[in-house]
């Protein structure tokens, strides 16, 4: 019976030593590379950061890696399995032993050890996505391991962060992603670009995010549209010289016509204008936004407004 029971712990052990786990790939744009028969391993495909792999086993290999440029040897992989195919992935590029993959809620300073004592001079940005592992208090403080890609070490780093600044709603990660993707979308149709983009943060600000990462959707959505917030809402009544309609489009200057307003309809809520004027019809005027009903934001021409209460502040 003794020898049975240290045969099956036996087997247990050795089972456990192959069995595959589960990483994330946290270099941006990470590449995956197959064994092509050239002595090594060359670039395949590239996943985007955050991508969860099957490691087919927790100890690294040593492979050339074989570039446009050079042969490197002695390079440390992890045999992965990404979409039921096999390749391999550099060890410093993949995050082992996490507990979850979530995002930043803020610019975090970063520490070598669960204590304040331990601070480096380097922080971590807002929505950076990183894998979260353990949690740990130290003198009534509670700090959060995580593993992040460091651009400028070309690898990824442990450090430990205050716990609360560490997300803990999947929707946050799930609209950093979205963002991404609007950010990296690119069309030789400027107008059917912004569309897109348009729709990506449409979905992304319906998700149940935190506070902080709705902030850093709206203020991404800002800086690519151009858009400057009131403090306040404006209200102004349109105005044309012939009493035509005037068009709503879905961002300023080139955007897709998605309604029109009456000559004197009412338009209470502009919340924001453009960052620049542009002339349009022979009228140069910024294009002022209000908040669609389903998340988005229509734009109006400024010169067919007619201000009710004084026009916003160029401030």
């Amino acid at each position: 019976m003794k020898k049975l029971f240290a045969y099956v712990l036996l087997l247990a052990l050795v089972s456990s030593a192959f069995a595959s786990t589960h990483g994330y790939m946290l270099r941006p744009n990470g590449p995956l590379r197959e064994d092509k028969g050239n002595g090594g391993v060359e670039w395949s495909t590239t996943v985007p950061e955050g991508t969860s792999l099957e490691i087919e086993s927790a100890e690294p290999v040593l492979l050339t890696l074989i570039t446009e440029k050079e042969r490197i040897e002695n390079i440390e992989f992890y045999k992965v399995k990404y979409e039921k195919k096999t390749y391999w992935a550099r060890a410093c590029e993949v995050a082992l032993g996490a507990v979850s993959l979530t995002v930043m809620l803020d610019d975090t300073t970063l520490f070598k050890k669960p204590a304040i004592s331990s601070f480096v001079s380097a922080q971590i940005d807002k929505a950076s996505v990183v894998a979260a592992g353990s949690k740990k208090e130290y003198a009534g403080i509670k700090f959060t391991e995580i593993q992040y890609w460091s651009s400028s070490a070309n690898e990824i780093r442990k450090r430990y962060v205050f716990s609360d600044k560490v997300s803990g709603n999947s929707k946050d990660l799930e609209a950093v992603r979205i963002v991404d993707t609007a950010l990296a979308v690119k069309n030789s149709d400027k107008t059917k670009e912004l569309a897109m983009k348009e729709e990506l943060f449409k979905n992304a600000k319906k998700l149940n995010t935190s506070v902080e990462i709705e902030d850093y959707v709206q203020a991404a959505y800002d800086k690519i549209f151009g858009r400057v917030m009131f403090e306040k809402e404006y209200a102004g009544v349109i105005k044309t010289a012939d009493g035509s309609k005037v068009n709503v489009r879905n961002a300023p200057v080139n955007g897709e016509v998605v309604a029109q307003h009456e000559n004197g309809d009412e338009v209470p809520y502009f919340c924001a204008r453009s960052a620049s004027k542009s002339t349009y019809e022979g009228i140069t005027d910024y294009w002022y936004s209000y908040e669609s009903g389903e998340g988005g934001l229509y734009w109006i021409f400024g010169g067919y407004i007619e201000w009710k209460d004084g026009a916003p502040s160029e401030q």
